[in-house]
């Protein structure tokens, strides 16, 4: 039976899908198509944005390190400047040392035998003076004599210490004989840095 077109239903059936198949082809002419184009470029620029961001994250981290190892030589160069003896020349430190050994000594009823300042050292780029003191004393002078050198500034610390003891019978009495090296840290220029 063959379809004619006259029939009312048959047309009306036709002209919708027709008007369906219209719509189909605006909508993927006008909205489908360029969302999908949109969708592609919007893909590629959140790629190239994704790239973009590990680049960033890594020169972040780089910075951070940089500015972490920066803060790290900051308070190494500030506990650097703590730990050496404020003093114009490493002689001067050396006599600044002296000074207070004898005045400590003095009150302290030790007897110093000999003094001799030593040829100065090195700890990296820095100079350490070095200062030897050959004295008598009891043992309870000598922990007074630590104790004191221990409060002394950061710069200053025992570099050698020899102990011998001599007994006396006829006093009753321990003097130890004792060779004690200060060594003092000094760094060129550090008096100007630490009153600036």
């Amino acid at each position: 039976m063959p379809v004619k077109l006259k029939d009312k239903r048959i047309r009306r059936t036709a002209l919708a899908l027709a008007l369906l198949a219209t719509l189909v082809l605006v909508w993927w002419a006008k909205v489908y198509a360029p969302l999908k184009e949109r969708k592609y470029s919007l893909h590629t620029e959140l790629t190239c944005l994704s790239v973009e961001h590990c680049k960033l994250q890594k020169q972040l981290k780089r910075l951070s390190k940089a500015i972490s190892e920066q803060g790290m030589a900051q308070r190494r160069l500030r506990q650097l400047s703590r730990m050496t003896v404020k003093a114009a020349s490493i002689e001067e430190a050396n006599a600044m040392i002296q000074a207070k050994m004898q005045h400590f000594f003095e009150g302290h009823d030790i007897q110093l035998n000999a003094y001799k300042e030593l040829p100065p050292g090195k700890w990296g780029p820095y100079q350490v003076g070095r200062v030897e003191f050959r004295l008598y004393c009891t043992t309870k002078r000598l922990a007074e004599l630590l104790q004191y050198v221990n409060r002394l500034e950061a710069g200053i610390r025992v570099d050698k210490l020899e102990i011998s003891s001599r007994i006396r019978v006829r006093r009753r009495t321990d003097r130890l004989r004792v060779t004690l090296r200060l060594a003092s840290l000094f760094a060129q220029g550090n008096e100007k840095s630490a009153q600036s």
